[in-house]
């Protein structure tokens, strides 16, 4: 499959929102929750590879996700969970954050604030579930520069890695 060009804008967007380095940029990552057009590292559409390291997936798609556990190394989120607040509640955030930390070894969401630009009321309730349940959890500060108000990422994983 042809390696897919990708504007510098785009790369460097994904650094900031999500705290990558150019290395973590080249492994095997899982685009989850791409749902409108212009933004992502993969084409758009329910379940399309494009290059060798980057699949993008609808949020559409039911569990479980059609990979087996920690088939990637990371799972983004943009612009998806924590912002929809009518559409998601806490249940929602944790059965899908459930199942992208089975499927990747490191998990990223970007913004934690709701469609407003306010800190989502969800996100207490949903890192308290998942710490105690045994997940790694991290707010981590980042500096994206289109959205000043959006200054965290939560990053999540399993602590326990089950081996082969």
């Amino acid at each position: 499959m042809p390696k897919v060009d990708l504007c510098d804008l785009q790369v460097e967007d994904y650094r900031e929102m999500f705290d990558l380095t150019s290395e973590d940029l080249q492994t095997a990552i899982l685009e989850y929750g791409f749902n409108h057009g212009g933004a992502g590292l993969g084409s758009h559409g329910e379940l399309k590879k494009a290059g060798p390291q980057v699949v993008s997936m609808d949020p559409t798609i039911k569990y479980p996700l059609p990979f087996n556990d920690f088939s990637f190394d990371f799972a983004l989120s943009a612009q998806y969970l924590f912002t929809k607040m009518d559409e998601q509640d806490v249940n929602f955030h944790l059965n899908t954050l459930r199942e992208l930390a089975r499927v990747a070894k490191d998990v990223r969401v970007f913004p934690l604030t709701d469609s407003h630009g306010e800190p989502s009321p969800l996100l207490g309730p949903v890192l308290l579930a998942l710490n105690q349940e045994g997940y790694g959890v991290e707010v981590r500060n980042v500096n994206y520069q289109w959205h000043p108000k959006a200054n965290a990422m939560l990053r999540l994983w399993a602590r326990q890695c089950q081996l082969p």
